[in-house]
Order: structure tokens, then sequence, then C-alpha cells
């Protein structure tokens, strides 16, 4: 278990991990989201899928992954009738670790983008 920011538990490492495993072909990121709202491994968070796209959106702005260029329709949450009736689909976009994601520490990327806010100046 790794703490991060603010002394909780950082589920990084296990993002890094499964992007690992996944080599080349990549995952979805609200695969990985789901796999850790259920608690799958050790890390079950209460964080809300728009934090954990945000911390998503850090890496790749890093380099940390990239895109496939793999994507899959899928439909956005809401009533079927509705999705139906104006066809929303919402891409669902695979991503691979990089290899400077590979050779890096994940456990702030906030910090690493903006260091200027981690040391509060």
């Amino acid at each position: 278990m790794v703490l991060g920011q603010k002394g909780r538990l950082s589920y990084a490492p296990w993002i890094k991990d499964r992007l690992l495993q996944a080599g080349g072909s990549g995952v979805c990121m609200t695969d990985l989201f789901k796999e850790l709202k259920e608690g799958q491994g050790m890390y079950k968070t209460d964080a809300t899928y728009n934090s954990f796209a945000r911390f998503f959106f850090w890496y790749e702005q890093l380099g940390y992954v990239e895109f496939t260029g793999q994507t899959e329709p899928s439909y956005t949450k809401g009533r079927e009738e509705i999705r139906e009736a104006e066809n929303i689909l919402a891409s669902r976009k695979y991503f691979r670790i990089t290899p400077k994601g590979r050779a890096v520490d994940w456990s702030n990327p906030l910090a690493i983008k903006h260091p200027q806010l981690a040391t509060g100046g």
C-alpha cells in the first residue's frame, strides 16, 4: 500500500500495474474505475468518477499514458428511452502506459504537473 497526499491510500500504483498488465492493447478508463469501485485487489475507494478521470487526465498530460487509437461506442447513463430517442453515444477510449510512464513515480501527478501548488508558491 502507498500513502498519497494527506496520508490517504493512493490507488496510483494499482492503476500503473493494471496498465502494465494490459500491455499494448490498453484498458478503458471507465473499466479501471469500475474495478476500483468494486474493490478488486486491496484498493477500494469512495472516489467519484470525476475525481478519478481528473487524475487520469493528469497522467495523460504528463505523458504517462497515451490513447491507443481504439474506441468502442457506448451509451451514456440515463433513462433508456431518452438515450434511444436522442441516440446519445460516448466513445470508450483505450489507453496504454508509455515508456515514460513505466519509469516514473505516479503517486502525485498534481504536484508534478503544477509544482507551485505542492509548495504553496
